[in-house]
């Protein structure tokens, strides 16, 4: 299965340029982990994760995304296979790949929660899953 099966599309994305403040509040507000940081051309150079915020708690409303971020970034692609990422977030221990296409530019993001989900549709489990929950 491809990455692009599971990966959720157009995800939120920073600028370096960005205040660390603005990113956690749409973090929080969306109730995500991860953000990519992009250029303006859109091509991936960085992540800024809640780890790296809280390294920063206090400074977030004087601290640009550039001083913060996680580089280079580790990403994937869309036609990788979904046991590739998930070879690598254990590898690397992270919790989200930025996908991109073949000039590096986001198209999408993946999380642990998508790799599970895989997981369950690959054993059978996705529908007992989603009866329990």
């Amino acid at each position: 299965m491809q990455v692009s099966k599971w990966m959720s599309e157009n995800p939120f994305c920073a600028q370096p340029n960005d205040m660390l403040q603005a990113v956690a509040d749409a973090m929080q507000r969306g109730r995500f982990r991860h953000a990519p940081v992009v250029a303006p051309d859109r091509r991936v150079i960085g992540m800024v994760t809640e780890r790296d915020l809280r390294e920063q708690k206090g400074y977030w409303s004087s601290t640009k995304v550039s001083a913060a971020l996680s580089e280079p970034a580790i990403t994937v692609r869309a036609d990788d296979r979904i046991e590739h990422a998930a070879q690598i977030m254990l590898e690397r221990q992270i919790g989200a790949l930025p996908v991109v296409d073949s000039e590096q530019r986001i198209v999408g993001i993946v999380t642990t929660a998508d790799v599970l989900r895989a997981f369950l549709d690959c054993v059978g489990g996705a529908d007992a899953a989603r009866k329990r929950g």
